[in-house]
């Protein structure tokens, strides 16, 4: 199999975003992005680089593709602006007539069976073949620009690049960038004849649609379903893929349920832990999950058990919950987990987090310190760091943040925002709106608040009460820190090392859909059976199997 990979893009939106060097050098997981396409082909040798000479100079990306694959070769071309087509083009007199060949893009990695992908392929005796997936895969919730397909049995009709066949574009199979040809002649003449016929999308000249060629001379191009795809082709991409394995790696590194401290604490923190989980979780019910949200199972546990987990002990802990909530398993599962917790029932909605929260409080000393969390997120943290923030008799507020998290920054207008000094003291709150033009380098609020005394809450909900309603309709802890600053109060970023966020269907989705994903990666050290606190990774990994060709 004769393996050609195409490198001379610019990588502009790269170098924009101020990432430095060729885009193929860009470390993932530490290692150059090239070398992972090169793991996507195991056995094979016959690689073909082509690389532009501005990128081959002076970069070290010829030595990177040496050691990456050592029988191959790497052919450098002019820059230039036609797309991969033409790069290969540009070597056609490098590639055997009667090879297979493999044309494959170099921003992209997958869960695929390369085996497998072979005998389908082979045992249809199709001529073309492209890898591709559906279903939910979590940077289709963001950019519909990916190449579509139609096909019928796996076998391709029509493929278009950038734009989908329908408004239901995660039913659609969707190219990864994978792209066979039975003959290296085969590939040179449709990649020619899509030049002669000028067939460019946005001024390029891209691989898939020299299928459409193919297919109208009554050629055959099958289609191979894979798993999971990792799209790294734009820097949020690759920034969000980074974060989630970063977070899984932490996760088992910290040795703690979900990165929090382990269940069986030294003494617990004094004061009190408040977590509220009376919301209505409208958006969990809308997709058809019969469980109230905070019963939703995260790591073979109700969520809120997941998030509690993350959490510092304290000497009293209360949980406000729905009536609804508690009748449905809530308070079973809560006494299974902290018998000891205080249970405060609310027969009806609040108006908001912050109202819960002090619904919680009735009769608490108002200098006793108070942590608020939500029941739909979990972090990964410093205790030593936490400690030194708290001993700080300048710290009235810490604000739990993390920063460069994709999911928050897409949708900046969903979440809230600290705008923070050096020394990590905060100036700035967005509540539901952003910060900065830049919400990837801004600090996002995971909905954890520690305050020093009860009072301070108290003071700052009042203060935030009598202001005009908040534009959400709804009184949340953000506004309340966003009080503290206004008044004067020591008001501080507690930077985590990684956090997940679990608050709709699309984020759990998006967290079990990585999960599962670094479970299977032989390079990547997160493990289920080394999460502490997944109560039976048998049954979750089991819950994995399953995925197959529905058409041989």
């Amino acid at each position: 199999m004769k393996i050609i990979v195409p490198l001379a893009g610019a990588g502009r939106r790269f170098r924009k975003a101020g990432f430095t060097g060729p885009k193929p050098l860009i470390a993932v997981d530490g290692r150059p992005m090239a070398r992972h396409v090169v793991d996507l082909f195991p056995g094979e040798k016959d690689f073909l680089f082509v690389a532009n000479s501005e990128d081959a100079e002076g970069s070290g990306l010829l030595e990177v593709l040496a050691e990456a694959a050592p029988a191959s070769r790497t052919a450098v071309i002019p820059p230039h602006r036609e797309g991969p087509v033409f790069s290969v083009s540009r070597v056609f007199d490098q590639i055997p007539d009667d090879d297979e060949v493999i044309v494959n893009y170099c921003d992209f990695s997958k869960a695929w069976d390369y085996a497998g992908f072979l005998r389908h392929t082979r045992s249809r005796k199709a001529d073309g073949a492209l890898s591709a997936y559906r279903g939910f895969h979590p940077h289709m919730l963001w950019d519909p620009n990916y190449a579509f397909l139609r096909s019928e049995r796996q076998w391709l009709s029509e493929i278009r690049e950038k734009r989908a066949f329908t408004d239901r574009r995660m039913g659609e199979f969707a190219s990864d960038g994978t792209y066979y040809f039975r003959t290296g002649s085969l590939m040179k003449t449709y990649f020619s004849r899509l030049m002669e016929r000028g067939i460019r999308t946005e001024g390029e000249y891209y691989v898939s649609m020299a299928y459409n060629l193919m297919v109208e001379d009554g050629l055959k191009v099958s289609v191979y379903a894979i798993e999971q795809m990792l799209q790294w082709g734009t820097p949020s991409d690759l920034l969000e893929y980074q974060g989630w394995s970063d977070y899984f790696r932490a996760v088992v590194e910290s040795g703690r349920p979900a990165g929090g401290p382990s269940r069986k604490a030294s003494a617990p923190d004094r004061g009190i832990l408040l977590m509220a989980m009376a919301g209505e979780g409208r958006r969990f019910s809308a997709a058809g999950l019969a469980a109230a949200k905070p019963l939703v199972q995260v790591n073979g546990t109700p969520m809120f058990v997941q998030a509690l987990r993350c959490l510092p002990r304290a000497e009293k802990e209360v949980l406000v919950a729905s009536r609804s909530t508690l009748e449905a398993g809530g308070r079973k599962a809560l006494r299974r987990e902290r018998p000891e917790a205080e249970v405060v029932e609310l027969s009806r909605t609040t108006g908001g987090q912050a109202l819960s929260c002090r619904s919680g409080l009735s009769g608490a000393d108002p200098e006793a310190r108070l942590l608020i969390a939500p029941c739909d997120a979990g972090a990964v943290w410093d205790r030593a760091a936490y400690g030194r923030l708290l001993a700080d008799p300048g710290v009235d507020v810490a604000v739990w943040t993390v920063t460069g998290h994709a999911p928050a920054a897409r949708k900046p207008g969903m979440f809230g925002w600290v705008k923070a000094g050096p020394a990590g003291r905060v100036t700035a709150v967005g509540v539901k709106e952003p910060v900065s033009s830049n919400p990837m380098a801004d600090r996002v609020i995971l909905g954890i608040f520690t305050f020093k005394k009860v009072r301070h809450f108290h003071e700052t909900l009042k203060a935030l009460e009598s202001g005009p309603t908040p534009a959400c309709g709804e009184y949340h802890v953000d506004g309340c820190v966003a009080e503290a600053v206004r008044m004067g109060l020591g008001v501080y970023a507690f930077d985590v090392r990684a956090a997940a966020c679990w608050g709709t269907p699309e984020e759990l989705a998006t967290y079990l859909y990585w999960q599962k994903f670094f479970h299977r990666c032989a390079r990547h050290p997160y493990d289920l059976a080394a999460h502490p606190g997944l109560e039976d990774p048998k049954a979750l990994e089991a819950s994995f199997e399953g995925f197959k060709q529905e058409f041989k």
